[in-house]
């Protein structure tokens, strides 16, 4: 890249020895995207890399430090919005659980589990230790003693409708 400012493109950073081709010329790019690495006179508002050290990613419109590009590394499945989940819920009845877990980066995550709050079953969002509810009964799996009969939810339940039951 050229070191005059006014020529064809100019490098941004003439001190340094460096490749960015995208966002500015000849500046320093960690992870070798083409956006160059932000710095004191160069921020993310202006163009710059906001995920420095991802090849995959450079843009991070709700800064959660998920990039947006659907087809990157850790993709962020909510850009509008700031998030921390890491995974989210699929309902699967083939599976023993009753869900799939599946990764979902930079949704909503109220109570921090790491799962996306729109997955989670109704009133499992607020609560840090559970995330499913298979039989839909306000107890979530974790807590349920069967999560297959709503009408179950503690062991004393399970006695008292399944007398014959000695174990």
């Amino acid at each position: 890249y050229g070191d005059n400012p006014e020529g064809y493109k100019p490098d941004m950073c003439p001190t340094v020895n460096a490749f960015s081709s995208i966002d500015r010329y000849g500046c320093p790019d960690s992870d070798l995207d083409g956006y160059s690495n932000p710095d004191e006179n160069w921020t993310v508002e202006n163009g710059a890399d906001a995920l420095p050290n991802n090849p995959t990613q450079w843009l991070d419109g709700d800064g959660d430090g998920y990039g947006d590009a659907a087809d990157g590394e850790r993709p962020d499945a909510c850009p509008w919005e700031f998030g921390t989940s890491t995974k989210a819920v699929e309902t699967d009845s083939n599976a023993s659980s009753g869900y799939t877990a599946l990764p979902r980066f930079g949704c909503l995550d109220e109570d921090g589990d790491g799962w996306a709050d729109r997955t989670e079953s109704p009133l499992m969002e607020i609560d840090p230790n559970e995330h499913f509810d298979g039989d839909g009964d306000g107890v979530g799996s974790n807590s349920d003693y069967d999560d297959t009969r709503g009408f179950i939810k503690t062991e004393q339940d399970h006695c008292l409708n399944n007398k014959n039951d000695t174990s």
